[in-house]
């Protein structure tokens, strides 16, 4: 059985805007060369500066053995989503005359020509050239930066790829249906109307780590999160595993604290009775959905077999998913998959109904003709739901892009390569399209990636999906958090500025290196407890000597130097000035360790509207829905919150003014028949939901 090519890229037609040109001329036009201006004088960022540093004193030494020995060229990002221009980075060396130069692009599957040739003049140094992409069809145009004229240093050019991904943006409905027992989240304006002098943001968590030396073993360098509970004497609790440099496990500890003192003490393991959990119902924890929730890889006692639409029909996606095979290749009879592979399957019943004759993905960094596969992936997966529809499956997992310089670093364990999450969606189970998740774009760094996300269903919250992705800066060797929502599943939003929600800190504090939430959470009183795996100060690509084996605690300044002098550390890496010296850095290797940890946020609160003390005001859409409302809300001295139910006729039906601070403070006991609106007047107050109850 021969499936419809199960990667369909970037196909939802209703987005996809008319092929427009650079030239002003139409893709069937004959290509000539429209010129235009590189910018060797713009003002970089701070952090294209530190990137594109180790040029400043590039020079070609002897005769041009080809076009890289004096030229390196990038685009600024990965992909592009919300701009109508790219820019392509051209670096070149600073002892080379001005030369010309010719760019033209060209679809990479479908051989669409988007624009005429652009001709550049390249200078020594940083030249941007920019490329008017506003209209261009979703795809991933092959760049191809040809050298001109006889006076070129080299013949030849440079091929780079411009990823073009662009998304229909979610629309709310006019009214919502069905809201009784759900709660409006405020991340955005998703549910207004209107709305006046009001703030979308996220809100940090109070961070809290264990602080103890390597517990039980000398060796146990990391300790990892487990789980988290509640004791009956009201402490907090939390399991966590001990693994040595090598990841091999060293012991299972137990530590408990009183919130708010956070006295960790290490305790014996709790017996059933010592312990209170508290009620899953009602305890806001942000439901997920495992990549190996409900069944494992199907063992060779498994009936399996390729799906046949005549014989099965329909595919029903509340039974299919998307399964990782793990590090050893299988042998499934229909198909043989390879290690690390991720196939789409069908549990119909006792059988197993393998989907496609493909791997959706292939845990690989590969090159064709330059660039990734469109299967090439790694193991940062992100989960995977079915839509409260039942009518989408959704699985996001990490595509690895191929990257060059300037925007690589050399001491990144995967320089060349940039992990990109990625959405994968199917209405059917066979035909699969993808967008990328939110994509980083020019306030971040050239080279930043994500390194995964955990992603849940809002409590309550009628489809709304909130992610804590780790975003990972490949130039500082640091990631860390950053709260992103998605109201349909592809659509995911960052709030403004990019703020993490945990950041990393100096270095060898706890967190300067890596963070990693888990999803234990555990709620009292109002206030959300969510286990932080782990966290580190050793920066990503301190893993190469720290768990190699034998190495962690004995590493010599020496060994680091033969690791990583060559790869820039010393010259590149922006925190090397903190260190100094090899042997330095050596020393805070074989001191450090890796512990866990609890982020404290109020219950419903990560995120909000927020008014100062100017004031601000909204109108809801309308709504249906029955029972009471309740408010979370924060009002300040000083401020307050007027909210008003106006009827489907915009009559005032009921009206209250709230002052203090709670999660669920009582607003309305009666709400109005059929379809109403809320109306607010907000002054030095932040609202967090509001809950039909």
């Amino acid at each position: 059985m021969k499936m419809k090519k199960l990667f369909v890229l970037f196909l939802n037609m209703a987005m996809l805007l008319p092929l427009a040109a650079c030239g002003g001329s139409s893709p069937e036009a004959e290509p000539g060369a429209s010129d235009t201006d590189a910018e060797p004088a713009r003002t970089l960022s701070a952090a294209e500066e530190q990137m594109l540093a180790r040029y400043k004193e590039w020079t070609l030494e002897g005769d041009p053995y080809g076009v890289s020995s004096f030229l390196e060229a990038e685009f600024r990002l990965q992909a592009y989503r919300c701009q109508d221009k790219a820019e392509l980075y051209a670096v070149v060396a600073n002892n080379v005359s001005p030369f010309e130069a010719e760019v033209s692009f060209k679809e990479r599957w479908n051989g669409s020509v988007p624009c005429d040739p652009i001709r550049v003049t390249l200078r020594p140094g940083v030249n941007v050239i920019p490329v008017d992409i506003a209209g261009w069809e979703n795809g991933e145009y092959r760049a191809q930066l040809r050298l001109m004229g006889d006076d070129a240093p080299a013949k030849g050019g440079l091929s780079r790829l411009l990823r073009i991904d662009r998304i229909e943006k979610a629309v709310p409905p006019e009214r919502f249906d069905g809201m009784s027992g759900k709660r409006l989240y405020f991340p955005d304006d998703w549910y207004l109307e209107s709305h006046e002098g009001l703030e979308f943001t996220m809100f940090e968590p109070e961070v809290q780590y264990l602080d103890f030396p390597r517990i039980t073993n000398p060796d146990a360098y990391i300790k990892l999160g487990s789980t988290m509970y509640w004791l009956k004497d009201g402490r907090l609790a939390i399991t966590f595993n001990e693994y040595t440099y090598e990841w091999k496990h060293a012991g299972t500890c137990y530590a408990a604290c009183t919130p708010g003192v956070w006295d960790w003490v290490l305790i014996d393991e709790p017996k059933a009775d010592e312990i209170e959990m508290t009620n899953g119902a009602e305890m806001s924890r942000l439901q997920g959905t495992s990549l190996y929730e409900g069944w494992s890889v199907p063992g060779s006692d498994a009936v399996i077999r390729m799906y046949d639409p005549e014989k099965d029909g329909p595919v029903n996606l509340a039974e299919v998913r998307v399964q990782y095979v793990g590090y050893e290749a299988r042998d499934w009879g229909v198909v043989k998959p390879e290690a690390q592979s991720t196939w789409p399957l069908w549990k119909k019943g006792d059988e197993y109904l393998v989907l496609s004759d493909q791997p959706l993905l292939v845990d690989n960094i590969s090159t064709v003709n330059g660039f990734e596969a469109l299967t090439d992936s790694n193991d940062n997966h992100a989960g995977q739901w079915l839509s409260s529809d039942g009518k989408t499956l959704y699985f996001v997992c990490a595509h690895l892009l191929r990257r060059y310089a300037p925007f690589v670093d050399e001491y990144d364990n995967f320089p060349l390569i940039s992990r990109i999450l990625t959405v994968f969606y199917t209405h059917d189970g066979v035909n699969w399209e993808r967008h990328y998740y939110s994509l980083p774009d020019e306030t971040d760094t050239p080279d930043l990636q994500h390194y995964g996300s955990d992603l849940y269903h809002a409590p309550k919250g009628n489809d709304l999906m909130v992610g804590f992705m780790m975003p990972y800066n490949a130039h500082t060797q640091q990631f860390y958090m950053e709260l992103t929502w998605s109201w349909n599943g592809v659509e995911w939003n960052r709030f403004e500025g990019h703020k993490p929600w945990i950041g990393n800190g100096e270095p060898d504090e706890p967190a300067f290196g890596v963070i990693n939430m888990h999803g234990h959470i555990v709620e009292k009183d109002g206030v959300i407890y969510h286990e932080i795996g782990w966290v580190t100060p050793a920066p990503h690509f301190s893993g190469d000597l720290i768990n190699a084996p034998g190495l962690g605690g004995k590493i010599t300044g020496e060994q680091i130097r033969e690791a990583f002098e060559s790869r820039g550390v010393s010259t590149n890496w922006p925190f090397w000035d903190y260190y100094g010296s090899w042997d330095k850095l050596a020393e805070s290797w074989n001191t450090l360790s890796a512990t866990c940890g609890v982020a404290v946020y109020r219950k419903g609160g990560l995120f909000g509207a927020v008014s100062g003390k100017n004031g601000g005001s909204f109108t809801t859409r309308s709504l249906a829905a029955e029972g009471k409302l309740a408010v979370n809300i924060k009002v300040n001295d000083g401020g307050y919150a007027r909210f008003t139910l106006l009827d489907a006729d915009g009559k005032v039906f009921a009206e209250k003014e709230i002052v203090g601070d709670g999660v669920a403070l009582p607003l309305f006991d009666t709400l109005p028949a059929g379809y109403f609106r809320i109306r607010a007047e907000l002054k030095d107050a932040v609202l967090y939901t509001l809950n039909f109850e």
